[in-house]
């Protein structure tokens, strides 16, 4: 932000899921994205408790349908292109992916609009995954992480292999 002009970082709400991963809250109108302030957070009133569980409820209003790509145990999931990293965030996907993933989910998020997961036990699966993420993280806009991770007991993992 700095190297466009502005004269200081503006104080934002996020949660950390962990040392690659953040939510960062946001309200989103028909002309632009607006990140919240801490001074946005406490006008509105919302307890800091409720605030992902609320704001993932807004989400599922907002998106399309969301859809599931692919076989064999490598997907993609799909949500109208500008929200696909944060279906992270629901937990019903990751119970219907569980059933279709030799593992647990080992997932990658390269841009905003590209979420892919595969087993943790599937070895070709993930070569695959780690070739798409490396892809879609150069060619992609809004490029968030070339790292894959894994869904461990509801906490998101660097996954290493």
């Amino acid at each position: 932000m700095l190297n466009r002009g502005a004269k200081q970082i503006p104080e934002t709400v996020y949660e950390d899921l962990n040392a690659d991963l953040i939510i960062l809250y946001a309200e989103d109108s028909p002309k632009n994205i607006r990140y919240f302030s801490p001074k946005d957070l406490e006008k509105s009133g919302i307890d800091r408790k409720e605030l992902r569980s609320l704001a993932c409820e807004n989400l599922k209003r907002l998106l399309p349908k969301i859809e599931r790509h692919g076989a064999n145990g490598l997907f993609m999931l799909t949500a109208g292109g500008d929200y696909e990293a944060s279906l992270i965030l629901f937990n019903s996907l990751w119970e219907d992916l569980r059933k279709e993933v030799h593992g647990d989910i080992v997932f990658g998020i390269p841009s905003r609009d590209l979420l892919v997961a595969t087993g943790s036990e599937d070895k070709q699966n993930i070569e695959k995954l780690k070739q798409i993420v490396q892809k879609g993280f150069g060619e992609g806009s809004y490029r968030l992480t070339p790292k894959l991770f894994i869904m461990s007991d509801g906490k998101f993992e660097e996954f290493k292999q």
